[in-house]
């Protein structure tokens, strides 16, 4: 490369850095895309990668070959729009396997946030956008609650000195028993699906807790607990 390599910590700080100090040195200017241009990869990127991994976050797999159908012909084999919900044969089949497509308001948000502050796709500006308000994005789609060992009114106290407890709806602490009951009795409260419960923890216990309520576990690291 003419430019050098730039790295993470410099993308992350100023992705556009190379574009605003490019030099021209020559009388025409040539943009050449990789994916599906100079590489023929597109077909094994989307279908054996992209496409498995969508339907496993999302689980769509009881609707696999509609999936793909739309999926390939979208993003592969077509100059139109594909679009899955919008097909009969695929809402009777949801309708039959209680299964639901995602709800794709808060992608398309991030990227109109994007857009009006000029920013690109990717990492560092989808870091930006969750670091603004995360708790406020996430109270618009899921109910908080909060569970822990340490007493109730420590607790409280602590969520509302920092101006946070607006967001939460019921605070347990080790009064109310073990994480895993918290989780049980809120889980049956609000008849939640196995599917529609999350414990976002730092510890085994905290793992082991939702577990015992067959939901979903979603680590944070010793290190990034702001991240």
């Amino acid at each position: 490369m003419a430019l050098p390599r730039l790295t993470e910590k410099q993308i992350k700080k100023d992705p556009e850095q190379q574009l605003r100090n490019f030099k021209k040195t020559k009388d025409f200017l040539i943009a050449i895309d990789t994916d599906g241009c100079v590489t023929d990869n597109m077909n094994g990127k989307q279908m054996l990668i992209f496409h498995p991994q969508f339907m496993e976050f999302y689980q769509l797999w009881g609707i696999e070959s509609y999936f793909r159908e739309v999926a390939e012909y979208y993003n592969l084999f077509s100059v139109d729009r594909g679009a899955l919900q919008s097909r009969k044969d695929v809402q009777q089949v949801l309708q039959e396997r209680h299964i639901k497509l995602p709800d794709i308001k808060p992608l398309n948000k991030y990227i109109a946030h994007t857009k009006e502050n000029k920013l690109g796709l990717g990492n560092p500006s989808l870091e930006e956008y969750l670091n603004q308000n995360p708790l406020e994005l996430i109270t618009q789609y899921a109910d908080i609650l909060i569970v822990s060992k340490t007493p109730y009114a420590d607790l409280a106290n602590y969520w509302k000195a920092q101006g946070i407890d607006k967001y939460v709806q019921v605070i347990a602490g080790q009064e109310m028993g073990s994480k895993g009951h918290h989780i049980e009795i809120a889980k049956k409260a609000g008849k939640y699906e196995d599917d529609q419960v999350m414990m976002i923890g730092d510890g085994g216990g905290d793992l082991k807790a939702v577990k015992e309520n067959n939901g979903l576990f979603y680590p944070t690291p010793p290190g990034q607990e702001h991240n």
